[in-house]
């Protein structure tokens, strides 16, 4: 649990990063579209979030399983 003196700071940066999770891949989404039309830019994002997700997966089957 969070210190009572730092929950403040986590709630920001809470926020910050869900502000940067949705705006990073939008602007890059804009600029992928711009350069090759919305359907391609569409494809570009789906692409790189698969190849971002499917490593993270494998480490998660490697981590040991939650506590009982």
């Amino acid at each position: 649990m969070t210190p009572p003196d730092q929950r403040a700071t986590f709630v920001s940066l809470f926020y910050v990063a869900g502000y940067f999770g949705n705006t990073i891949p939008l602007v890059a989404l804009g600029v992928v579209a711009d350069a090759v039309g919305l359907l391609g830019g569409l494809v570009f994002l789906a692409t790189a979030a698969v190849a971002l997700i499917l490593p993270l997966l494998g480490l998660a089957r490697r981590l040991p399983a939650g506590r009982d």
